[in-house]
């Protein structure tokens, strides 16, 4: 704590971004608060304690944003202590949540986060067909990079923010903003929630503040063992061709665990065809004395996406591969979703990467037979 005025206090959390601002004197104490405590601490109060029972309305709301029971509490509560304005305000609160709207304020790119989990990153924004990505934040500069993220979160992130939620070329419907996240050093994340009660969080999906009205689709169907059969011979030819150890293939090849490298298969979208795109990643590490007698480092990572002719004969129709002999230039990509995401009528394939210390996301688009990046951004790292 620097100092104290009118009852706000100036701290600096000693934190990597250096965070710095004002806090209500009246909010700061040696236990961390908990919507539980603060609810009977609520209901425990008389009504006849006005300035009590705003406070801890308040801080009801604050610490359960999303949750509509703690705005029911809150509005009974400030009914009772005759407040009618904050029960008034305290019920727009609520209808906002129980009934929430996806807007694009004027001035507002349109924006396509990528949700992983239970978070999401910004990847790119759509300009009149034209994507343009979303730059990774640069943790070189804390400073510039904390004034750019807190100015992005403050509108993109507000707690309760509705957006469009979409996975594998499906509307999901709609989704809450939780709160801003930051699981490293410097990104750009919030956690969500979807806003259907009981609607299991999804693998991956793309979130807008825009609607992308996607073609209508069954769902994804479910890969078929001579589908599998047919990507792994592929793959293994390929790998083959580029003269890796035979052992090395064969590990490569592993079906990926729990915990647990090798190569996993996804089924990305059918447009219409009659057999889906199948795609293809895998990443293996080998480390000093436990794979290697030589005690050397060695990594592959690959991303491969196969088409199907009309009678379900398939072939590589985009290859990449990576081998290296440092961790630092290790960097696998893991499917997410797919989803035409710039309106041109073919669905967009997006991808996670991870590397040395750092995280983002990319979009892969059809170009001239094959594929090809299209933006890449979001995530972050130290």
């Amino acid at each position: 704590m620097n100092c104290e005025d009118a009852g706000w206090l100036h701290a600096w959390a000693p934190t990597y971004m250096g965070s710095v601002g004002w806090i209500r004197a009246d909010l700061v104490g040696d236990v961390e608060p908990t919507l539980r405590d603060t609810l009977e601490k609520l209901r425990a109060t008389s009504p006849q304690d006005h300035s009590l029972v705003k406070q801890l309305a308040d801080r009801v709301m604050a610490l359960g944003p999303l949750d509509e029971g703690a705005h029911e509490a809150a509005i009974r509560a400030l009914e009772a202590s005759g407040d009618p304005d904050g029960a008034a305000r305290a019920r727009q609160r609520l209808t906002a949540l129980r009934v929430p709207e996806v807007r694009q304020a004027p001035g507002e790119p349109q924006l396509i986060f990528v949700a992983e989990g239970e978070l999401i990153s910004p990847l790119a924004v759509l300009d009149h067909g034209k994507l343009t990505s979303y730059p990774v934040p640069d943790a070189i500069d804390p400073e510039t990079t904390a004034n750019t993220v807190r100015s992005f979160s403050e509108r993109y992130f507000a707690t309760g923010r509705a957006y469009r939620l979409y996975a594998n070329g499906l509307a999901e419907g709609l989704a809450l903003v939780k709160r801003e996240e930051e699981p490293s050093c410097a990104s750009v994340v919030a956690s969500f929630t979807r806003v259907s009660k009981g609607a299991p969080m999804l693998a991956g999906g793309i979130l807008t503040n825009f609607d992308l009205a996607p073609k209508t689709a069954s769902p994804t169907p479910k890969l078929t063992e001579p589908q599998r059969r047919q990507v792994i011979d592929l793959v293994r030819s390929d790998l083959r061709s580029r003269s890796v150890n035979e052992d090395h293939i064969q590990r490569i090849l592993a079906t990926a665990e729990a915990g647990k490298p090798g190569l996993v298969i996804n089924v990305g979208p059918s447009e219409g065809r009659s057999f889906p795109v199948l795609i293809a990643t895998a990443a293996f590490e080998s480390y000093p004395k436990q794979v290697e007698p030589d005690g050397s480092y060695i990594g592959y990572e690959l991303r491969m996406i196969a088409e199907a002719d009309p009678t379900g004969r398939y072939r590589l129709t985009h290859r990449e591969f990576n081998q290296t002999d440092s961790e630092q230039n290790f960097s696998p990509r893991k499917f997410v979703t797919y989803l035409d995401i710039d309106k041109d009528g073919n669905d967009e394939l997006i991808f996670s990467g991870s590397g040395y210390e750092w995280w983002w996301y990319e979009a892969l688009g059809r170009s001239e037979g094959g594929w090809k990046v299209l933006v890449r951004g979001g995530g972050g790292g130290c």
